[in-house]
Parts: structure tokens; sequence; C-alpha cells
């Protein structure tokens, strides 16, 4: 029998993200907005499950701004995909690369709220 630590299981769920991620992004034409719904909140139980996991208190510092810095790099590429989208032969493309995006930032913002929030705690602790 296999033995998995929580780092091991937050690896695995990390990887489940990106497969997910991609896949339903480059099905975001074909899905209804509930299957859509339910894919987004697969992501953000697995952020929540990465996180709790695999960030360490040494880690906190540098995983929030790098999450920072994919969450705005996500909203201008969405932005910039909604400047395109009118585009009738790019409709299906920018649809495809915001669903991958958004899949993204599905993933990423819960992951982050986490050891914010610890860190906001650890803050107002120690006065």
């Amino acid at each position: 029998m296999v033995k998995l630590s929580l780092a091991k299981i937050g690896e695995l769920a990390f990887i489940l993200v990106v497969i997910i991620a991609v896949v339903a992004g480059l099905a975001t034409t074909k899905l209804n907005p509930v299957q859509q719904a339910w894919v987004l909140v697969a992501l953000m139980i697995l952020g929540v499950i990465v996180s709790l996991t695999t960030i360490t208190e040494k880690e906190v510092g540098q995983f929030l701004v790098t999450s920072i810095a994919l969450l705005v790099a996500c909203m201008s590429a969405l932005m910039v995909l909604g400047q395109i989208g009118g585009a009738p032969l790019a409709v299906d493309y920018v649809r495809t690369v915001g669903g991958v995006v958004g899949n993204i930032m599905a993933f990423v913002a819960p992951a982050a709220i986490i050891p914010a929030v610890k860190g906001v705690y650890v803050l107002a602790r120690k006065r």
C-alpha cells in the first residue's frame, strides 16, 4: 500500500489542476454553463488543497508575490482577449484561451487567499 504525504497530495493536486485547466479551457466552447461552473468549483477546491498542503511558512511571501503576478497577468490577458473578441474568426479562439486563463485564475485565487489570511493573522497576533 502506498502512503501519501500531504506534500505529495498537494503535488498531485497541482498536476491535476494543470490538466483540468487546459482540457476544460480547450473544451470551453463545448461546455454548458453548469459544466463550466463545476470545473471552476473543482479548481477552487484543488487550489485550497494545494495551498494547505504544499506552502510552508518560508514560502508564503514568494507564493503570494507569484500569485499576484499570475493573477495580474491573467486579468491582463482576459482584457486583451476582450478587445479582440468581436472578430468573427477569433471568437472560438478567444473563448478557448479565455477559458484556460479563467481556469488558472479559479485555482490561483483561493490558493493565494489561504496563506494571505494566515499572514494577516500572524501579523495581527504579534501586537
